[in-house]
């Protein structure tokens, strides 16, 4: 039988990171980087989430947005010839009997009429302004903001009239 001999003895964990000195810390410390993936991983997935959700909103309020509209701008003399007309409303059929009303509105513009009004239907808004025998009128939606239209008009009115003096 060969002679027993004394060989020294040293723990793995200490010589290869002396933070871990047993078999539970090194679990404990798995554990705890588990926690920290799960967690990273969590509100990585919360930040997605909330990506999405804020897209979705983000989107939902630009729909909006193209849903609520001008639809035509012309610029019309009080004796009722029309200066400047957009052409880009013809894919909306409803909008011509509109118009259509829109032209006897015109013709009763006077030069002491209101300076600044909006007439409604019950899809569409007539807003106008008339300064210096010039009407600027524009036909949006019902739900648009009168005065974002009244804002939009005075300034197609003013660049008009400094383009054309």
């Amino acid at each position: 039988m060969a002679p027993f001999r004394a060989v020294k003895w040293t723990p793995l964990f200490e010589e290869t990171n002396p933070d871990l000195r047993s078999v539970d810390d090194a679990s404990n410390g798995i554990r705890l980087h588990c926690q920290r993936v799960d967690y990273l991983t969590t509100s990585i997935q919360q930040r997605v989430k909330d990506a999405r959700q804020c897209k979705k909103q983000i989107l939902e309020e630009a729909a909006a947005a193209n849903r609520t509209m001008i639809y035509t701008t012309q610029i019309v003399r009080l004796d009722g010839l029309v200066l400047v007309a957009s052409t880009d409303d013809a894919n909306v059929p409803q909008l011509n009997d509109f118009k259509t009303q829109i032209r006897q509105v015109i013709k009763g513009i006077k030069a002491d009429s209101e300076p600044r009004a909006s007439i409604e239907s019950e899809a569409y808004t007539m807003h106008y302004i008339l300064n210096d025998n010039i009407t600027a009128i524009a036909i949006t939606e019902r739900s648009y903001p009168k005065k974002l239209a009244m804002t939009y008009l005075d300034d197609v009115r003013t660049e008009f009239q400094s383009t054309h003096t």
